[in-house]
């Protein structure tokens, strides 16, 4: 299993950074998360074949995490798509795309398999959502202005690997329940402390709190991600987050990074 950030900035693209999305390659298929305005572009420039791309989950219904989707569902339509997409993310997704495919904007002719996710439907904890090519795909809820969801990636091998991709959110104990000893956790990191007033006024991270779910959770290492344009550098979010979370790296558009099993640290 491995993951490459295809879009690492927050709210709009900058001259060096698109919009939110990562990819997640799994035994030859692949899942993406999030897909901002670009991210078929992106997807170009990559590796990853569009043929491959079974699973869409979707964390949250804002545009800079989710207005790609309509341009990359016409180009795989054009392309001669007729294996079924699997496509999940909050509830009113459907009702977006079925507005889209009601004017000539969007034609879709393969099959759509959609999935909505409520936040009641959690009460008990993480939820199996799908599983893919042995890789099953849980959801929690996390904190943010609209519902928004984190994912958890687990092999169902012995000794397998596990993935945490969140939405938009701040630190809430969902989010540290949804990461426990994961192996690897991408989470965002909008702001430095400088700019907490704006994080919580928005409900997004600072890197140092995103630093602090992953040491709650014990988790292995911690990608950070969705960084404000006040930040045309990462430098100081990594900084900050290293001082809470040594493991921490930043988010690099296009490169892959393997998850490496690990041994949770003993309480002693």
């Amino acid at each position: 299993m491995r993951l490459m950030a295809l879009g690492t900035s927050s709210g709009r693209p900058t001259r060096d950074r698109h919009v939110s999305a990562f990819a997640v390659d799994v035994e030859g298929a692949w899942i993406l998360i999030d897909c901002g305005d670009g991210t078929q572009h992106q997807v170009l420039l990559s590796p990853l074949k569009p043929s491959r791309l079974h699973t869409v989950l979707i964390t949250h219904l804002h545009g800079d995490h989710a207005l790609g989707l309509p341009a990359l569902l016409a180009t795989m339509g054009l392309d001669g798509r007729t294996a079924p997409l699997h496509l999940i993310g909050p509830r009113g997704l459907g009702a977006w795309l079925e507005a889209t495919t009601a004017l000539p904007l969007l034609h879709i002719d393969f099959p759509l398999e959609l999935t909505e996710l409520d936040e009641t439907d959690f009460a008990n904890g993480p939820s199996e959502i799908i599983t893919v090519r042995g890789h099953v795909v849980d959801a929690l809820p996390l904190r943010h202005r609209v519902p928004s969801f984190g994912f958890r990636i687990s092999e169902t091998a012995r000794s397998g690997r596990s993935l945490a991709v969140f939405g938009d959110t701040t630190p809430c104990a969902n989010g540290v329940r949804l990461a426990a000893d994961v192996d690897l956790l991408v989470h965002e990191a909008t702001y430095t402390e400088a700019h907490a007033d704006l994080a919580e006024r928005f409900m997004h991270s600072t890197a140092s709190q995103a630093a602090a779910v992953a040491a709650e959770a014990r988790a292995r290492r911690l990608l950070i991600t969705h960084f404000s344009s006040r930040h045309p550098d990462t430098d100081e979010l990594v900084r900050e987050a290293r001082a809470v979370f040594a493991a921490t790296e930043a988010a690099v558009e296009l490169e892959w990074i393997d998850v490496e099993r690990h041994e949770p640290p003993s309480d002693s």
